[in-house]
């Protein structure tokens, strides 16, 4: 997905809470959405520096 002026974002899921965001956005848990890539969404916990990679599965191959 993008938005209207292109940069892209993603649905995140947690249990039954779904949120949409994109690069830049903080989330509830005290992490910052880093950059979203086909591949991932990297997820930066800003009091440690630590990074983590929430892989965004290919999409289904339709005929």
């Amino acid at each position: 997905m993008v938005t209207p002026d292109g940069r892209p974002m993603v649905l995140l899921a947690r249990g039954d809470t779904a949120v949409t965001v994109q690069a830049g956005m903080m989330l509830d848990e005290g992490y910052r959405v880093l950059r979203i890539s086909p591949e991932a969404v990297r997820l930066v916990y800003p009091p440690t520096g630590g990074e983590v990679d929430i892989p965004i599965p290919p999409a289904p191959h339709t005929p």
